[in-house]
């Protein structure tokens, strides 16, 4: 949900469960074996995951989020190091008991069967 909140003008973000048995034979056929407790953002051709894929993600958010794509310039080891103290400690940001209801105008861009791929 905090992409689509904060997803600039004009970018069109699509998402999907890893868990989903059409992601797993994507990745599969990208070569990716990451497993599914990860972030992939794969585009135009390239994929990233972990810290990788939110830096690039970043490039599609309002200011100031979009400023998380300058960690670009950082070293890479720096990036999965920060990915894994937040994804241990994601709860402390935040848990809710229940999932928040995605708007009708959003439900096109979560991918769930392969006719909704726009590749």
């Amino acid at each position: 949900m905090l992409c689509l909140k904060f997803e600039r003008d004009g970018a069109n973000i699509y998402f999907s469960d890893l868990n989903l048995e059409l992601s797993k034979e994507f990745l599969n056929k990208i070569n990716y074996f990451g497993g599914n407790k990860s972030i992939v953002l794969f585009e135009d051709g390239k994929l990233f995951s972990q810290f990788d894929a939110i830096i690039e993600l970043a490039k599609y958010l309002k200011f100031p989020l979009s400023l998380f794509h300058l960690l670009v310039y950082t070293p890479k080891i720096i990036h999965n190091y920060i990915y894994d103290i937040f994804s241990k400690n994601r709860y402390l940001f935040g848990k809710k008991e229940s999932c928040q209801l995605l708007p009708d105008k959003f439900q096109e861009r979560f991918i769930t069967k392969k006719s909704d791929f726009h590749f």
